[in-house]
């Protein structure tokens, strides 16, 4: 591959990271209800996740994957229950927004690893991802693609998806936001709880609708 294919390889997946959907809200909820480092953590298993798309599209894997409707049904549906799970979450506890973690109990810490769990199985199920990695991905791999550069593929992307949410929780959690986020704790957590669970109302409706 040209370094002109990677420089927009890179590009693509900058704009698919960036494009609004359930990743952002998710990742807006996890930050403010729990604080700068979760949301950086579940940025980073999101990212993972999506490396993992990346590399088995590139394998071909998701192409087979994208032919059984009722296997992408269960992958869109766990996607969906895990946005209504956190957005349940996100309405019934009070938080009090953090910068940073300090003294960490056993059980802070399994929440810690709680959050990237979560940003990881956000994006493997959801397998929009893989039609978006498939369309990009079919012009500029090949048969005589190396195995090494599959794994780059799947790298680059994971890490320019990781990148722009850690640093979408970075700044949310700036003190000039912060402070203004907090004094309407109530209502930016309704919100954000709401709309998790509304985003997964809606992706639910058309999964079933697409299904039929």
């Amino acid at each position: 591959m040209q370094i002109s294919d990677w420089i927009q390889i890179g590009f693509i997946c900058f704009l698919g990271a960036i494009s609004p959907g359930p990743s952002l809200a998710f990742i807006f909820s996890v930050t403010m209800a729990r604080s700068r480092s979760h949301g950086v953590m579940a940025s980073i298993g999101h990212g993972i996740g999506i490396s993992l798309w990346a590399f088995i599209t590139v394998l071909g894997i998701a192409q087979a994957l994208l032919t059984l409707q009722a296997l992408m049904l269960i992958f869109q549906l766990a996607g969906i229950l895990l946005l209504i799970y956190i957005g349940i979450q996100t309405l019934r506890h009070k938080y009090v927004l953090q910068l940073q973690d300090q003294n960490k109990t056993p059980i802070q810490a399994v929440i810690f690893l709680k959050s990237g769990a979560e940003g990881f199985l956000l994006s493997l199920s959801n397998p929009k991802i893989a039609v978006f990695f498939v369309a990009i991905f079919s012009q500029f791999v090949s048969q005589d693609t190396a195995f090494l550069e599959m794994i780059l593929i799947g790298a680059v992307a994971g890490i320019i998806d990781a990148a722009w949410y850690s640093g979408i929780a970075s700044v949310l959690t700036k003190r000039s936001l912060s402070s203004i986020f907090q004094a309407r704790e109530s209502l930016v957590r309704r919100s954000s709880g709401a709309l998790l669970i509304g985003i997964a109302i809606i992706l639910g409706l058309r999964a079933v609708i697409d299904f039929i």
